[in-house]
Formats: structure tokens, C-alpha cells, sequence
């Protein structure tokens, strides 16, 4: 929850990396889950700056999970970023994997969105629940699906492996359904293919374990 906006003292620190200064506000006991002006907490800039040495130091005296009026965290910035070294002391730190923006989406379904497939696999693995998704009925299957970008088969296959269940939003999945409209045939019909080997495959892979 939003508390105040920062001192200029303090944003300027944050912002230019000033160590000295921020060590100083903490001997001070300055509270720094504050905002800056355009309503977003500090630690995001440090995140955007590419600044972990600010990072961490922020980390050690603020809320990780602190989010914006739009709902956005600190993990969320670093994943739009595609910084997976500052995702890593984030999530180390405490960040909630699975917290939500305004729109629904969570850290997994945004890096779905953008490709980010590497960090994706990463969150995952630290406990991101595959079958989230946002206000608009957009799962994860089909954020990969649009984000058109190499090594979809494997998250897919990373997807299904962590419980993945088909939804009613994934209709799509029906060739069917773009008939008519060659752009979106052309783009889809190949991955469509693909999915469905590998929901197979894991199928079968499951059912020999059962």
C-alpha cells in the first residue's frame, strides 16, 4: 500500500546510485517503501537502472513485494527487464511469484508474453502455478503461443511436466477456428502441431509411469 512519496533526497540517491547517501538515510531510519513521482517504488529504478549494488541495499531496508498503483512489482520490472540476475535476488529476497498487476497477469504470464522463456523456466521452477491466468481469460499456453519466439516446444513440454491443464481459453488449439483467416493459419498451424506432440508425448510418458 501506497505510503508517501520520497524525499527528493532520497529519490535522488536511488536514482544516481549515491551508496553513501543511502546508507546515511537508513542510520536515519528513513522509511524507504516510499514512492517516487510517478507513483512507483523506489526499488523499481534501481531495477531499470541495472543498479544491484542500489538493489540490494534497497532489498535490506524495503518491502520486495511493495507494487505500484497499477499493481506491478519489483519482480514483475525485473522480468519486463529480462534481468535474470536481479529476478534471482528478488525472488531470494522474498518476492511472490505469483502476485498480480491489475490486468491479471503474474510475473510467469509476463515473461510468457515477451519471450523472456529462459526466466519463465526460472520462475517456474521457484513455485509460479502454470495454470494461472489473467482478466482476460489469456493463459499460459497462449501467451506462448503469440510471443512467436524459438524454444516454445520446450516451455511447453516444461508446462504440461508442472501440471498445465487445457482450458476453455484454449480453444485456439482448433485449426478450425482460423479458417478463413490465412495470417493466422499460417502463424499457428505448425505450433498447433507441435503442442499437440507434446501433450501426447507427456501422455504417454505419464501414463507408462502410472
Amino acid at each position: 500500500m501506497k505510503t508517501s512519496i520520497s524525499t527528493p533526497s532520497l529519490q535522488q540517491a536511488v536514482v544516481t546510485g549515491d551508496i553513501a547517501t543511502l546508507q546515511k538515510c537508513f542510520r536515519s531510519r528513513v522509511d524507504t517503501n516510499m514512492f517516487d513521482d510517478n507513483g512507483e517504488p523506489l526499488l523499481f529504478t534501481a531495477i531499470v537502472n541495472n543498479d544491484m549494488e542500489t538493489l540490494v541495499l534497497l532489498l535490506s531496508n524495503s518491502d520486495v513485494n511493495l507494487a505500484s498503483e497499477d499493481g506491478r512489482t519489483a519482480l514483475m520490472i525485473a522480468v519486463e527487464m529480462n534481468d535474470m540476475s536481479m529476478v534471482k535476488k528478488l525472488i531470494k529476497s522474498g518476492a511472490r511469484v505469483d502476485s498480480k498487476d491489475n490486468s491479471g497477469k503474474t510475473p510467469l504470464l509476463l515473461a510468457l508474453e515477451n519471450g523472456k522463456f529462459n526466466i519463465a523456466e526460472y520462475l517456474i521452477k521457484h513455485g509460479s502455478d502454470v495454470n494461472e491466468v489473467d482478466h482476460l481469460g489469456q493463459s499460459a499456453l497462449f501467451f506462448v503461443a503469440n510471443a512467436d519466439c524459438s524454444g516454445s516446444s520446450k516451455i511447453v513440454k516444461t508446462l504440461i511436466c508442472c501440471g498445465y491443464v487445457l482450458k476453455d481459453c484454449d480453444s485456439w488449439l482448433c485449426p478450425d477456428n482460423f479458417t478463413g483467416n490465412k495470417t493466422k493459419e499460417s502463424k499457428y498451424r505448425n505450433l498447433i502441431h507441435k503442442l499437440k506432440v507434446s501433450f501426447k508425448t507427456m501422455s504417454n510418458s505419464k501414463n507408462m509411469i502410472l
